[in-house]
């Protein structure tokens, strides 16, 4: 049985879980982990895939934000095989916003209705709190993904790439699948042509083509075609796609700890190109004892050097704009947080 004892961490009560959380119920102070990180400010307690075709690799990810002032480990099981759950980082920084991946892979369970029980302990070499999550999904005998997802792997910003998913189809229902859905929010162009179309059997070959505009980082979900199936009239494509920008920062986020009032402390964050020189022309968001230095020559390669000396005690959270030259003003943003003392 998972227990958490009743603490105060940070300022912050930690409330016991006196018996194992029941599912689908998120309990104890983990929850509260989720509810920070979740849009609505509201404790998630799963996640419905719905209706997808047999074969799709199923994903969603869940924010997680430590609320707290000291560093928390996330540990996640799972009831079934099917599923995997792997919180990105490990370990949250105090303030930190991390996330719970999960991917369910419906070629491991017979057709029809899936649930899986997600268990998440938050702790530290003290504390502990564990909480259940719930992902279901229903997989349909009669619809197959070949492959699973439309897998990008590394794409360049802005450059050209296209994956292939092929629908297939068999039953009795004239079947035919549709445009990109209406609101449908992700980022590709969509092409769909039948293969073939015989008695009980239908084809399709739909092709995902990313746009240029595509925002940098990780993109993973399911992109939604329309269907003249009364039953499940969105068809969901799962993808996943890590878009390149033309600038990253290393850490994204620069975490500084504990640090006294009045104390100047400096790290350095990597400012890469994608293989053109560039230059640094400036850093916005410098206030609040946070300044950052940097070289003027031009380089695929720029160390920003960020100070920090604060006056007063409190939270620190900052997002720098660091603007370049690359592409016409290329720029990118880096995170400075810390606990002042």
């Amino acid at each position: 049985m998972r227990t958490a004892v009743l603490a105060v961490v940070g300022g912050l009560v930690l409330v016991p879980a006196t018996a194992a959380p029941q599912e689908g119920v998120v309990t104890g102070w983990a929850g509260k982990l989720f509810a920070a990180g979740a849009a609505d400010g509201k404790v998630p307690t799963g996640h419905d895939f719905g209706s997808v075709p047999r074969g799709a690799q199923l994903k969603y990810r869940f924010p997680v934000k430590n609320i707290y002032a000291v560093p928390l480990q996330v540990v996640a099981g799972v009831s079934c095989g099917c599923t995997t759950a792997t919180p990105t980082p490990s370990v949250l920084q105090p303030h930190e916003t991390g996330f719970l991946d999960v991917n369910m892979d419906t070629l491991k369970w017979q057709y029809g209705h899936k649930q899986v029980s997600v268990y998440v302990t938050v702790m530290n070499a003290q504390y502990s709190s564990t909480t259940t999550l719930v992902v279901t999904a229903h997989s349909r005998a009669d619809i197959t993904l070949e492959p699973g997802q439309a897998v990008f792997g590394v794409v360049a910003k802005g450059q050209p790439a296209t994956r292939e998913v092929i629908v297939r189809y068999a039953g009795q229902l004239p079947f035919q699948i549709g445009a990109q859905a209406a609101g449908d929010t992700a980022p590709f162009t969509v092409s769909v042509k039948e293969a073939y179309r015989r008695p009980g059997q239908v084809g399709y070959r739909v092709g995902l083509t990313l746009k240029p505009d595509a925002p940098g980082g990780p993109l993973k979900g399911d992109l939604h075609l329309t269907t003249n199936d009364p039953a499940s009239p969105l068809l969901p494509i799962p993808y996943d796609a890590l878009v390149q920008s033309a600038l990253t920062a290393t850490p994204p986020v620069t975490q500084f700890g504990g640090v006294k009032a009045g104390e100047l402390v400096q790290r350095k964050v990597i400012v890469r190109s994608n293989g053109r020189p560039f230059k640094i022309l400036g850093v916005d968001g410098q206030e609040a004892g946070v300044t950052a230095e940097f070289g003027p020559t031009a380089s695929v390669v720029q160390v920003l050097t960020i100070k920090l000396q604060p006056a007063q005690a409190g939270p620190v959270q900052r997002t720098l704009t660091i603007k370049t030259d690359l592409d016409g003003g290329a720029s990118v943003t880096a995170r400075v947080e810390a606990t002042v003392q």
